[in-house]
């Protein structure tokens, strides 16, 4: 029997999976979707719409191609911080029409998933947040090399420093996950993302939820 037939609807409205590109985040978020029967969004969705109007109105500015570790880690890092406003109104609207969602994205961070007000609506006690991570540098290349999305084109030194500046960013993203008292979670290669999904579920203790508006609604009456 499915999970979502035996556990009651979780009492959070939106879960963050943020993380470092190639840790896993889409397909754990998948896997949790599928169990408990919730959507899943892809926080870069959200990016290539934005990027997409600012090239259309001229907003957008070249930018030199970083070229330093910690400078493709610092990219990523104003990446995400541009981006919060945007997103914190698909949080804001999910939490407000009580409208499940798993939001994934290495944008996501703990500052943004710790914040009480998102677009001027109150949703501490709605979201749940955890960060995957991967930082063996080996496993990430490879991983990098087979997704494709054009990493292959990169000449071995290009490859070599995106996945470098990710590394340092996930290393980045584990301090910021700590401080903001923000769950983490670096499973072993060899762990299955069903695993992986049922312990996120556990430790977040995803397996309750507030009934949809239209209902509490209906019994109010």
């Amino acid at each position: 029997m499915p999970v979502r037939d035996v556990l009651a609807r979780p009492a959070w409205t939106v879960l963050l999976i943020g993380g470092n590109s190639g840790a896993g985040k889409t397909t754990v978020a998948n896997a949790i979707g599928r169990l408990l029967g919730v959507n899943v969004a892809q926080a870069d969705t959200y990016r290539l719409i934005v990027e997409r109007v600012a090239v259309a109105n001229g907003r957008l500015a070249e930018m030199d191609a970083p070229t330093t570790a910690e400078a493709c880690c610092a990219a990523l890092r104003a990446r995400a911080e541009a981006l919060h406003p945007m997103l914190e109104v698909v949080t804001a609207y999910h939490v407000a029409t009580r409208a499940p969602l798993i939001l994934e994205g290495d944008c996501l961070v703990p500052a943004f998933a710790v914040n009480r007000l998102h677009a001027y609506v109150p949703v501490a006690k709605q979201l749940r947040a955890v960060f995957v991570l991967d930082r063996n540098r080996d496993f990430l290349l490879r991983k990098q090399r087979r997704r494709g999305r054009g990493f292959t084109l990169l000449a071995p030194e290009r490859q070599a420093l995106h996945v470098d500046g990710d590394l340092r960013y996930a290393d980045w993203l584990h301090d910021e996950a700590l401080a903001h008292g923000c769950a983490v979670l670096e499973p072993p290669e060899e762990q299955s993302v069903d695993d992986i999904a049922h312990q996120i579920i556990g430790q977040l203790d995803l397996a309750r939820l507030p009934e949809p508006a239209a209902q509490r609604s209906t019994g109010a009456r």
